[in-house]
């Protein structure tokens, strides 16, 4: 009999691109990757961009999850061109994350069991792409290899 006692929930989710506005602030290439990233940066955030983001957010991880007065920490956009890659990382001090593609064709988003180093599991890390007819991906913990292609990635 098969029980997942130990699942990790995430959610794919269609958003509206024109109700995202994270204002536009200088990219500086930053971590291991020299990524292109505005993290760190100021950036001035429409309360709209904010409502909406807690209406997909609800919708998909409930309003007990979400709370009365969710808050956000940093936002930013990374900036991949072919061949750039991304550290495998988690985001502390979160209770959620979450990865909005702009113009990225074919994800190469990895996504890792949160507990990876302490169960050591041996099967590998590699899944096939997710189709990005949807654009929102709520998740925990993830990298990005370096064969990305280019595109921007919020």
């Amino acid at each position: 009999m098969k029980y997942n006692m130990f699942h990790i929930p995430f959610f794919i989710d269609k958003i509206d691109l024109s109700k995202i506005d994270i204002g536009d602030a200088p990219y500086e290439k930053v971590w291991l990757s020299e990524t292109p990233s505005t993290i760190g940066k100021n950036h001035e955030i429409p309360k709209s961009t904010f409502e909406y983001l807690i209406e997909i957010f609800t919708k998909n991880l409930g309003a007990d999850l979400i709370g009365n007065n969710p808050r956000f920490g940093q936002i930013w956009r990374n900036k991949y061109e072919e061949h750039d890659w991304q550290d495998i990382h988690i985001h502390p001090r979160s209770s959620w994350s979450f990865v909005i593609y702009e113009t990225v064709e074919k994800s190469n988003t990895v996504f890792m069991n949160p507990l990876f180093k302490d169960i050591q599991n041996q099967f590998g890390t590699n899944v096939k792409e997710f189709p990005l007819g949807v654009r929102v991906l709520i998740v925990l913990i993830l990298y990005l290899p370096q064969k990305q292609g280019g595109g921007l990635r919020t």
